[in-house]
């Protein structure tokens, strides 16, 4: 029988958490962008404002998810050659970002979206969206 547990040991997390590392931070550095671009322009903080109130907040933050999961799979492909790409290490990918977030958001850096019920769900399809040729 296979062993769950030993499955989980032989996951690579140490290069997942790295790209989930790099992810979060080309994703902060972006917020930070649009922050300072919103500070400088009222239209665009005003149309920021629109698109951030429901119902069309939900689809932004199922949006971004979309692509922090895209980004963080583009790059596991790119700079992480030596790793075969399954359904669990895709699993173990979103797992890692979501964690990632999640530390991101102890830090006080201006955010501009939560790590919510949304965005993780944005996370799994973009994922498995860029990578369905790897579970197929």
């Amino acid at each position: 029988m296979n062993d769950p547990i030993q499955n989980l040991k032989q996951l690579p997390w140490l290069p997942l958490f790295q790209i989930a590392g790099v992810t979060v931070l080309i994703v902060g550095g972006m917020e930070v962008l649009l922050a300072v671009a919103m500070s400088q322009n009222q239209s665009l903080l005003r149309s920021f404002l629109l698109l951030a109130t429901p119902p069309l907040g939900i689809v932004l933050a199922v949006a971004v998810g979309i692509g922090i999961g895209a980004i963080a799979l583009v790059m596991l492909e790119r700079f992480r050659n030596d790793i075969f790409i399954s359904l669990g290490v895709m699993w173990a990918l979103i797992g890692t970002l979501a964690v990632m977030l999640w530390v991101r958001q102890l830090f006080p850096l201006p955010t501009l979206m939560n790590v919510e019920g949304t965005t993780l769900v944005g996370l799994m399809i973009g994922v498995f969206y860029t990578g369905k040729r790897y579970w197929r």
